[in-house]
């Protein structure tokens, strides 16, 4: 249009903001700075709890088992070659975007002679990304359950309980937020993760092609020819979900019977 001017100041954030080490931890005590109230009692069981993932309590043990696997990353858009990687990644990522925290899954039938803190052993972690008071939704994301631990249920039951807390009422027994809506983004290819969604009652809404960007090394889709970016291959995503009216036609029950489901926990 004739006439008109404009400007453009944005400077493109960096992919991989550097922390000084002194913030790397985050703050003591550790503020999760997450939208919703959280409350730990719905979320454990005699066997298996979540908690907030705090670097200082739970990073040496997550990267004892991680360090030196990328291959754990192979679906996931991310990868973390160094703990202080990972750690400028949950500061800057999570902690100071209350749409996003992590937990730490602990499994309490174990104990961690050097870690005693923990109260158990960590056998993974989870969180939720994408969190929106306005939506009343939110995503269970970053699903990552150690080797040890899989194919005990674990994974499912620390999946049921954070899918139980967003759904359930904030007046029903036991409480939770009251959320309309949770969903599930996989990868297309990653079928554990998939499977894990659809039992807990997920309903697949659509595959979403070139989704996401992947790091440098990471396997995908190859860009096209003359691709100017800088960057790595694409993946295609799923989303799944399960809404509150799902949750009222006999979602909670299915819950309820993963939740309660004999662990195969191997001593």
């Amino acid at each position: 249009m004739a006439g008109a001017t404009f400007v453009n100041s944005c400077i493109p954030p960096s992919v991989s903001r550097i922390l000084p080490e002194s913030e790397l931890y985050g703050p003591d005590p550790y503020d999760v700075n997450w939208a919703f109230p959280i409350n730990l009692d719905v979320l454990s069981t005699d066997e298996v709890f979540l908690t907030p993932f705090v670097p200082r309590l739970h990073a040496d043990a997550y990267w004892e088992q991680v360090g030196r696997h990328p291959e754990f990353f192979k679906y996931y858009p991310f990868l973390h070659p160094t703990l202080p990687g990972f750690l400028a990644f949950l500061e800057t990522r999570f902690r100071q975007n209350p749409e996003y925290i992590m937990f730490a899954i602990v499994d309490r039938t174990r104990a961690d002679a050097a870690r005693p803190q923990l109260r158990g052993r960590l056998a993974g972690v989870m969180g939720f990304f994408s969190a929106s008071r306005a939506d009343l939704s939110v995503e269970i994301a970053h699903v990552l359950v150690f080797p040890e631990w899989r194919g005990t249920g674990v994974g499912a039951r620390a999946a049921a309980l954070l899918t139980r807390f967003c759904l359930q009422l904030p007046t029903a027994s036991p409480p939770g937020l009251g959320l309309r809506r949770v969903q599930w983004v996989a990868d297309s290819d990653n079928k554990p993760s998939i499977g894990l969604a659809r039992r807990l009652g997920m309903t697949e809404e659509a595959h979403l092609r070139w989704h996401r960007v992947l790091p440098e090394g990471l396997p995908g889709k190859a860009p096209r020819e003359g691709d100017a970016h800088p960057s790595g291959n694409s993946r295609d995503s799923v989303i799944l979900s399960i809404c509150c009216d799902e949750w009222e036609e006999g979602g909670r029950d299915n819950m309820q019977a993963l939740i309660e489901k004999p662990l195969k926990i191997r001593n």
